[in-house]
């Protein structure tokens, strides 16, 4: 039986090279278009996970698998994880994938 954590995990796979080719294939972290992305737009929704990632990764597993299990959609959460797993890092990084983006400013003139 494989071990599929194992291969996605460098810390147990040597041989393990996240790639930053996989981002483009995860729409909500496009700019537009895409129904996640419009709910990733919402500031009370970036707050909240904002708030929810400060607690750690045990706090947000806890999330994932308690969505997944009460909507019976654990190997959906399981594929996307695989994937988001994937991107490097680095790149994103320097992409300013890492952060929410602004939301943008308007000017405002008075009468």
């Amino acid at each position: 039986m494989t071990n599929h954590a194992a291969q996605s995990d460098p810390a147990h796979n040597p041989n393990f090279t996240r790639r930053w080719t996989d981002l483009p294939q995860c729409k909500s972290l496009r700019s537009g278009g895409s129904p996640a992305a419009e709910v990733v737009a919402g500031l009370e929704f970036r707050q909240q996970v904002a708030r929810v990632h400060a607690l750690g990764a045990r706090a947000l597993g806890e999330l994932l698998a308690e969505i997944g299990t009460e909507r019976s959609i654990m190997p959906i959460i399981h594929e996307k994880l695989e994937r988001y797993a994937s991107i490097d890092p680095q790149a994103l990084r320097v992409a300013g994938g890492d952060k929410f983006w602004s939301a943008p400013l308007h000017e405002v003139r008075g009468t």
